[in-house]
């Protein structure tokens, strides 16, 4: 990791890549603890460890990319993460996707897609990085690496660990005037504060974000930004300002020839025309998404469009290809671990289920994705499986337990406005059905305090118990 990250800054800086590389090795060796590394500045090339006065080791060519003797154990991680075919993609922070080291943290770029792998990997990188003589590349790498560390926890749910180590880390750029450095992890708090429903922080920290990656000329940074600030946007319901942020978004990312941010954006404009009622527009775009996924073999980009076509299949009136849409996501994100995707793919085929009148199975799946979402404490995801469900309980003609549901949505004020929607619906549909008595009777029952006891409830009676939420 060390020695990609001073190939990365070297290429970045434009500075004189030999020297470069050559103080972040000398750092590789005594992180090995196998003493000084020396660097022949005449003809680039690493030379080995010094011995007490015996001879140099045999030589080995940076150009080449070879690992000099000495080398830390953390380059040789890399070169076996390499070697296993494994790709680090650029971050695609959206939905569930695979989290990556901005600029490939490599040559070649390593996919790290399953987050546990990412998290090991990075704690062995800081463990080393804290031994090291002190430097200034070494502070500021170790800083990168608990960034990625952080980044990692975040899509585990390991959300207090996740906003220590990039928190820490955005201190550390600060310190050090590292601007490209300080965006990205300003990017990666504002993504986390956002999931956690936190939407005016988030927007703080991503125009913030923004602003830096404008002036530095971080144009796939920026479009990164844009596109979270168009999710956040829709969101709240500000339909013409998601566009902007989406159509710039897009722009970007052709003009760079990103192909994952651009199936991305696709998949977000799509969202937008389908919360205005063009469904056919909107699924030829996330059609087009999921064949540009294919085309790269991005597993959670494909779960990620296959999630949305079967929500649009949904609401065509669809209802079996929308479940078979909805299982196929839901096999991929168990794959790459991907537990906030798990939890909306239990809800989608679940809401599939409920129209087919499979209402076991579709309970079984909303108490799934509500485990999952509670275990995330990810409370706007979890008003949403909340409010699902209680089409269900209206459906199943209970609508004194729908209205509690609906109730207890709408009584916390969520900003997820899918979520508002929903419980709006089922709330007038259930109170048509009961007495004004009834009515008034749930509305002093339900609290935003008592959501503890509803999820509490509605996991039980599945067989489920909840999780510590954001475990560390």
């Amino acid at each position: 990791v060390v020695g990609e990250v001073a190939a990365a800054r070297a290429q970045d800086q434009a500075v004189d890549g030999a020297a470069e590389i050559g103080r972040v090795v000398r750092s590789a060796g005594a992180l090995a603890g196998r003493g000084v590394v020396e660097l022949d500045q005449d003809d680039h090339r690493v030379l080995g460890p010094r011995d007490g006065g015996q001879g140099r080791g045999p030589e080995r060519d940076v150009g080449r990319g070879a690992h000099p003797r000495g080398a830390s154990q953390q380059v040789r991680i890399l070169s076996q993460v390499r070697s296993s075919g494994r790709r680090i993609e650029p971050d695609v922070p959206v939905g569930p996707d695979q989290r990556s080291v901005r600029r490939g943290f490599g040559v070649g770029p390593v996919t790290i897609a399953v987050p546990q792998d990412g998290v090991a990997l990075f704690d062995r990188a800081v463990a080393a990085l804290a031994r090291a003589p002190h430097s200034r590349l070494r502070v500021i790498i170790r800083a990168m690496a608990m960034n990625r560390r952080g980044w990692f926890a975040y899509r585990l749910g390991r959300h207090q660990a996740a906003q220590r180590d990039l928190r820490q880390s955005l201190a550390v750029f600060i310190e050090w005037n590292e601007p490209a450095e300080a965006a990205l992890a300003r990017y990666n708090l504002g993504v986390l504060s956002y999931q956690l429903g936190q939407y005016l922080e988030a927007e703080l920290l991503l125009q913030e974000s923004l602003r830096i990656q404008s002036r530095v000329n971080d144009r796939f940074g920026a479009a990164r930004t844009l596109s979270i600030l168009g999710i956040i946007a829709r969101d709240q319901g500000k339909l013409d300002h998601a566009f902007e942020f989406l159509e710039e978004s897009l722009a970007l990312h052709r003009a760079i020839e990103e192909k994952r941010g651009i199936a991305r954006c696709l998949n977000l404009l799509a969202l937008l025309h389908r919360d205005q009622g063009r469904l056919q527009q909107a699924r030829q775009q996330m059609e087009e998404s999921l064949a540009l996924a294919r085309d790269i073999e991005d597993v959670s980009g494909m779960a990620y469009a296959l999630s949305l076509l079967g929500v649009v299949l949904y609401e065509l009136g669809d209802y079996v290809t929308a479940r078979d849409y909805a299982l196929e996501s839901l096999e991929l994100r168990e794959r790459i671990g991907d537990r906030r995707g798990m939890a909306f793919s239990h809800n989608d085929l679940a809401r599939a289920l409920t129209r087919l009148e499979r209402y076991d199975a579709a309970r079984d799946h909303f108490c799934q994705a509500l485990a999952a979402a509670d275990s995330l404490d990810a409370k706007p995801l979890s008003y949403y499986v909340l409010a699902s469900l209680a089409e269900l309980e209206t459906r199943q003609g209970e609508p004194a337990q729908a209205l509690r549901l609906a109730a207890l949505v709408l009584a916390s004020g969520t900003t997820f406005e899918t979520a508002a929607k929903c419980a709006q619906s089922v709330y007038e549909r259930a109170s048509a059905e009961l007495t004004p008595a009834e009515v008034d009777a749930v509305a002093k029952e339900v609290a935003v305090e008592l959501y503890d006891r509803f999820v509490a409830t509605v996991l039980e009676n599945c067989g489920l118990s909840r999780e510590p939420a954001t475990p560390d």
